[in-house]
C-alpha cells in the first residue's frame, strides 16, 4: 500500500472526490496498480513515486486505461523531442538567461484555486535565443511546478499569453511543424490546463 498522505485543506480534498474521483481508497488502489504495471513495463522508465503518478491519475481523473496511455505518451514524447526534454541544466547560460527573461512566469496568486503562468511569447530575442530553448525553458518550470505543487495537480493550470512585442523574426522560428510538435506535446501532459 502506498504511503502517501492527503495534507491539503477540506475543501481540496472535496473537490477531489467529486471532481476527480479521489477518495482514500481509489488513490491507494490506483497508486498500488499504477506502480505494478511500471514495474511489469520497465521500457517506460517513469518515474514511479506517489507524488508523480498521482499528476497523472489526477490529470486523467482516476481512470486507469487513460493514465497508463498518458504516462507512457509522456515517456515516449520526452523520448522522441531530446531538445526540449533533454539536457536540462538550470545553470546552462542559454536556460539560465530565457528563465531570468521570464519567458515563462508562474504567479504567486491563483483564479479559481488554479496555478496562473504567464507565458511571454515574444521577450527573447530571436536572433539570439533558440525556440527550443524557450519551450525547454517552459516545459521544466511546468515540471517542476506539477511535481511538488499538489493544488496543481487538483485544479490545474491558467495560461495566460503575453504576446506583446512579437515580431516577424519570433514568427519564424514557429514554422507549422514546430505549432504541431507543441500542440501534440501538451495534448500528452496530464495537467488541466486552460488558456486565455
Amino acid at each position: 500500500m502506498s504511503t502517501y498522505r492527503f495534507t491539503l485543506n477540506e475543501a481540496d480534498k472535496n473537490f477531489a472526490i467529486n471532481v476527480l474521483n479521489e477518495t482514500h481508497e481509489t488513490r491507494a488502489k490506483s497508486l498500488e496498480e499504477i506502480k505494478n504495471w511500471l514495474i511489469e513495463n520497465p521500457n517506460i522508465c517513469a518515474k514511479s513515486d506517489d507524488l508523480n503518478i498521482l499528476a497523472f491519475l489526477r490529470g486523467c481523473k482516476f481512470r486507469l486505461d487513460k493514465t497508463k496511455q498518458k504516462i507512457q505518451n509522456y515517456y515516449e514524447m520526452r523520448s522522441k523531442v531530446p531538445e526540449w526534454f533533454a539536457n536540462r541544466d538550470p545553470m546552462l547560460p542559454e536556460i539560465e538567461e530565457l528563465a531570468k527573461l521570464g519567458v515563462f512566469i508562474p504567479l504567486r496568486q491563483f483564479q479559481d484555486n488554479k496555478h496562473v503562468v504567464i507565458i511571454r511569447t515574444a521577450v527573447h530575442d530571436p536572433r539570439k535565443h533558440k525556440q527550443d530553448d524557450v519551450f525547454k525553458v517552459g516545459k521544466m518550470i511546468l515540471d517542476l511546478l506539477g511535481c511538488e505543487n499538489e493544488q496543481l495537480q487538483i485544479y490545474g493550470v491558467i495560461a495566460i499569453f503575453d504576446m506583446q512585442g512579437i515580431s516577424v523574426a519570433h514568427a519564424r522560428q514557429l514554422p507549422p511543424s514546430k505549432i504541431k510538435k507543441s500542440s501534440a506535446c501538451m495534448a500528452k501532459l496530464s495537467l488541466q490546463t486552460e488558456t486565455t
